[in-house]
């Protein structure tokens, strides 16, 4: 009995050292790397499991108790859930090479790129993650808003989407900070949706309730805001 009473006080302290976190897969991709670093040169005592999936995906296994906290971006928030922002995006259009629609582009004042309209790339061939992804659900919510159909070709890698592009055989919607981001390639360009459509999320660490304050979570916080 002794005995197994010590092995489940080391699953705790085990369990308790570990931080199970997920983000989508292009944002652990580019996180991971300084994320690992920093938790492990500031404190030694914690592990991190890093999982990437599915931004509704990853909101459901927090509240099925599977991770410990995860970082996507949203534009709605569930009662059970605890949401710290980190930053906030703007929706934005990577408008492929050669694209007719960027003869329809207008410049509004205070923004830094040109504008354009969904009406304005109705017809272009878009490329998207699939559904219930973050941006997928935002750009499935602007067509609905605004009553516009536009043909979508799914794949759920970034890298594919991106090379879409560059190539000149797709248009991709995403959400950015526009602090983040510069004036595109030579292959694409990003441009702002017009603000009278436009829609912001936020990209936040979230936790069950209550959770907000247990060291790993303030910890994992830091750090996010430190490396983004």
């Amino acid at each position: 009995y002794h005995h197994f009473e010590q092995q489940l006080q080391e699953l705790k302290e085990k369990n308790r050292s570990r931080i199970v976190f997920g983000t989508a897969p292009a944002k652990g991709y580019s996180i991971s790397s300084a994320l690992f670093k920093n938790l492990y040169l500031e404190y030694d005592k914690y592990f991190l499991d890093l999982r990437t999936g599915k931004s509704l995906d990853l909101e459901n296994g927090v509240l099925s108790g599977d991770l410990d906290m995860v970082m996507i971006t949203v534009d709605s928030y569930r009662e059970e859930l605890h949401y710290e922002e980190l930053y906030e995006n703007e929706e934005f259009i990577y408008l492929r090479e050669g694209s007719p629609a960027a003869e329809r582009a207008t410049y509004i004042d205070g923004i830094d790129w040109p504008v354009l309209r969904l009406e304005d790339v109705e017809d272009e061939p878009i490329v998207a993650n699939t559904k219930g992804s973050a941006n997928r659900k935002i750009l499935d919510r602007l067509m609905e808003e605004h009553d516009i159909h536009l043909d979508i070709y799914e794949s759920p890698y970034n890298a594919d989407r991106v090379a879409m592009v560059q190539s000149g055989r797709a248009t991709y919607f995403l959400a950015l900070n526009r602090n983040r981001i510069s004036g595109g390639s030579d292959r694409g360009t990003f441009y702002y949706l017009h603000p009278d459509q436009q829609i912001r999320s936020k990209v936040c660490l979230i936790c069950r309730e209550g959770f907000e304050k247990d060291e790993r979570f303030t910890i994992v916080r830091d750090i996010l805001k430190d490396i983004e």
